[in-house]
């Protein structure tokens, strides 16, 4: 009964405040406003890598980007890349992230652009054979993974897929790594 009424409360609020939202957009996706959010259950962690009950799944969707997300439409957009380009034997995938897409600053340390070494540093966190991750699995098949200049970063995959981005990139996780991160879990 307390499941039904507070997913009864959650999609008439969600009914109510989502009327008139976008109704300025041709996307489908509303311009700013407020999402009110409910879950049954607690999440063991908001870690979008190790994360591995429903909740927190369902959560770190909400919270975490990719390099391509889906439309309203269930095609392949761009979402933290601008644009990417696949190679004709559908093996290496070069993405160029978007300039205008920054950490949220936090305590005193200012917004920073998201960079091709934090894509890297996120892949090289999940791929390392020491991190216990639902993510592992699609990851396995990623050969090699490279920062080409500060905007572009270069995935070269161990066989051709040819829908990789809909299947692998779409509501990953890419976190604020730093070098120094990725060297001390590459040394453990």
């Amino acid at each position: 009964m307390k499941r039904a009424t507070v997913v009864g409360v959650v999609a008439g609020i969600l009914a109510l405040s989502g009327s008139g939202i976008a109704a300025d957009r041709n996307d489908g996706f509303p311009d700013g406003g407020k999402l009110v959010y409910g879950e049954y259950g607690r999440p063991a962690t908001l870690d979008p890598i190790t994360t591995n009950d429903m909740v927190g799944l369902r959560l770190t969707e909400l919270l975490f980007n990719g390099l391509v997300s889906f439309s309203p439409k269930n095609e392949v957009v761009p979402d933290l890349a601008a644009r990417w380009s696949v190679s004709p034997d559908n093996r290496v995938y070069t993405f160029t992230l978007r300039s205008d897409v920054k950490w949220q600053a936090k305590g005193g340390v200012a917004d920073r652009t998201v960079t091709p070494d934090d894509v890297v540093g996120t892949l090289d966190v999940i791929r390392h054979p020491r991190t216990l991750t639902p993510l592992k699995a699609p990851y396995e098949l990623v050969g090699d993974v490279r920062k080409l200049d500060g905007q572009t970063l270069e995935l070269t995959l161990k066989r051709p897929i040819v829908n990789a981005p809909k299947g692998t990139w779409s509501w990953r996780p890419t976190l604020p790594t730093t070098r120094a991160a990725r060297t001390s879990i590459a040394s453990s």
